[in-house]
């Protein structure tokens, strides 16, 4: 018998289920996911203030599955109180704590919302932590119900290597054509993983139609698809070329040891985007179901966000429904009350990053390519100086390291 059920069980949904039972440790929490192992392994760079933000009252069970992810902590080089680790690190953690706690997972995809609903006709509350493509918020409020703003088109490369590799040590604006973020994860057997998210343009992003995280580029399959003439030879061409310059900078200045086959090549486009509504009552009056919205099914934007927003409204939407002195419409509509603010403070963050991202890469990045090395010392490094500054007073350090 579900008091709440949860469809999606990746970092987001299971952290929501954990702050549930921290709430109530009576409530019967069921999670539903697709995938045994969580799909995207990406690095995450997760404030410690987004664990406490919302969250239950702190008991020795929470200090120490904090100390848990804080010993998988895989980053450096990175700001105070940052907790930098893989996806799929994170989500073990929290999926062995949601376990520990009686939270049920059931491995199985759920088609619709009334699907589940009617596996468990006695449960009222029901959590949509499916991810941005949410098959359960598309079902309950359309296909048109997210409101999406384009921000960057990225292209993504992820590779390991031998050791231990740190940053590129000077600026490349001088000797890449594209602004390049690097952040680089530690692992075991003394192999470290390389990410590398390429800013590129329009040209580039639409030639890269075939490398998704599903199906992602290597050097392999390009060189196959060079094997062809015309369009499709030239835009490899250019895209492995990009890639390469770059990675041999890394070899030179930052220690990389590529590991060859280790490299995966995925387009992503930047975006932010919300659901029109975080909550939903169903059409059925008489059951009084609702349907919660949370993490990236809720809403999503990039430079580490999501992560850090999501965690924040797993807690604050726990509280609500946890709470046994609130009834159901009023849970609905003090979850729904919660989007106008979250909304503003997230997307007034990720806007101020945005607009000096491209500030720099737009005008800055131009004059220096064209000056030089004067030009860098000159106009350079006071901008540099500025949007540091500017990234402080608008919710934190710029978290990119500008090339």
């Amino acid at each position: 018998m579900a008091d709440v059920v949860i469809v999606g069980g990746g970092p987001i949904g299971n952290w929501t289920a954990i702050q549930l039972k921290a709430r109530n440790p009576k409530l019967d929490v069921q999670i539903y996911e697709r995938h045994p192992d969580y799909m995207r392994d990406h690095l995450l760079n997760i404030r410690e203030m987004s664990f406490d933000r919302h969250a239950a009252p702190k008991t020795p069970e929470t200090e120490n599955l904090r100390e848990r992810i804080i010993r998988a902590h895989r980053g450096m080089n990175v700001a105070d109180k940052t907790i930098v680790l893989q996806t799929q690190d994170l989500e073990s953690i929290l999926k062995t704590e949601a376990e520990r706690l009686g939270v049920k997972t059931t491995y199985e995809t759920i088609q619709s919302p009334q699907d589940v609903m009617m596996r468990h006709p006695e449960c009222k509350l029901f959590v949509a932590a499916d991810g941005t493509r949410s098959a359960m918020r598309n079902a309950l409020l359309g296909q048109n119900s997210v409101e999406e703003t384009p921000m960057f088109e990225s292209m993504d490369v992820t590779y390991d290597s031998r050791g231990k590799p740190g940053f590129v040590s000077r600026p490349t604006f001088d000797r890449v054509d594209d602004m390049v973020v690097e952040s680089i994860s530690r692992g075991k057997d003394g192999i470290s993983t390389v990410n590398l998210r390429f800013l590129v343009d329009e040209a580039m992003y639409a030639s890269l139609f075939e490398a998704t995280f599903k199906t992602p580029l290597t050097f392999d399959r390009i060189a196959e698809i060079r094997k062809s003439y015309g369009q499709r030879n030239i835009d490899m061409f250019r895209v492995e070329n990009h890639i390469r310059e770059f990675m041999k900078i890394r070899a030179q200045e930052a220690g990389d040891d590529f590991i060859p086959g280790t490299e995966r090549i995925v387009r992503v486009k930047l975006s932010r985007y919300a659901s029109e509504k975080f909550a939903v009552k169903t059409a059925a009056p008489a059951l009084e179901t609702g349907w919660f919205m949370v993490g990236d099914a809720a809403m999503g934007m990039p430079f580490s966000r999501s992560i850090n927003s999501g965690l924040m409204q797993g807690s604050q939407l726990a509280n609500i429904l946890a709470d046994p002195n609130t009834s159901f419409a009023q849970k609905i509509a003090q979850y729904e009350g919660t989007r106008a603010g979250k909304l503003r403070e997230e997307f007034t963050g990720v806007a101020a990053k945005e607009g000096l991202v491209k500030f720099y890469q737009n005008g800055v990045r131009p004059i220096l390519r064209a000056g030089g090395k004067v030009a860098f010392v000159v106009i350079g490094i006071p901008v540099m100086v500025v949007l540091f500054g500017l990234s402080a007073l608008t919710g934190g350090r710029l978290g990119l390291r500008l090339m």
